[in-house]
């Protein structure tokens, strides 16, 4: 959406991601133009750092234009060096990044210095400013900007009518969506669905991990003893699943 908003406003506009799995090297999504870069099986710092500088000098190459703007995101601060290594290629353009969350690697929690080679970051939350503040980076570069909420897509919808769809009944039901890493908190919410049943029998858990849970065992055994609780290991329409329940419950740890 953020590239087709820019597209109606008349920008030139290229995406440059990451190639997984059978990805081709490039497409037109939605009318947008993506680069899928980094296949090299043994050379990872190629993949994820240099290939988006030399695909950027590929784009200039065979469309006769420097960029004038390189946005990038990441949730590691050292991924920053793609952009920055862009530079190379394309000197004028001005450089934002955009941490859209917390590293979950220990080494991805580290190289905060390197953001302030940038001309911007954006972080999504005031915690995540004052954190990158502590770390020493120039405040004057972060900005705010909310995560955003598509408003044509998530609204309100009658309840009973798609629990009908679902084949659910009357009872109160409590939803999880999300990651099983550690810091979502998942295994605190398996850890208080007794206790909740013990003052609400009747409540049902609807967990849709986006991994499947079996990958995390300890977890997996966990839940799968317990009642009224149902696990949804594929792809589920979120917005139905929001409309449907009494509680979100997003148990995160920090």
């Amino acid at each position: 959406k953020y590239a087709k908003e820019l597209k109606r406003l008349n920008n030139n506009v290229f995406i440059i991601a990451e190639k997984r799995g059978e990805s081709k090297s490039n497409c037109m999504i939605e009318g947008v133009p993506v680069y899928y870069v980094g296949d090299y099986k043994k050379f990872k710092f190629y993949n994820r750092i240099i290939a988006h500088a030399l695909a950027i000098r590929k784009i200039q190459k065979r469309q006769r234009i420097r960029f004038q703007v390189i946005h990038s995101f990441s949730s590691a601060p050292l991924l920053v060096c793609r952009s920055l290594f862009s530079k190379l290629f394309s000197r004028k353009a001005i450089i934002i990044h955009t941490l859209k969350s917390y590293s979950r690697n220990k080494y991805g929690q580290s190289f905060y210095n390197f953001l302030n080679y940038a001309d911007s970051i954006t972080v999504p939350t005031k915690v995540f400013l004052d954190i990158l503040i502590k770390k020493k980076v120039q405040k004057n570069k972060i900005r705010i900007i909310r995560s955003h909420i598509d408003t044509q897509k998530f609204i309100p919808l009658d309840k009973e009518e798609v629990r009908k769809k679902y084949n659910y009944n009357n009872e109160k039901i409590i939803f999880y969506y999300g990651g099983l890493y550690e810091e979502k908190g998942l295994e605190v919410l398996a850890d208080s669905i007794q206790l909740v049943q013990k003052v609400f029998p009747n409540v049902l858990f609807i967990i849709a991990p986006r991994e499947q849970i079996s990958t995390a065992q300890s977890l997996a055994k966990k839940i799968e003893n317990l009642n009224n609780v149902i696990i949804i290991n594929e792809n589920i329409d979120v917005v139905d699943y929001l409309n449907l329940s009494d509680v979100l419950c997003l148990p995160y740890k920090s």
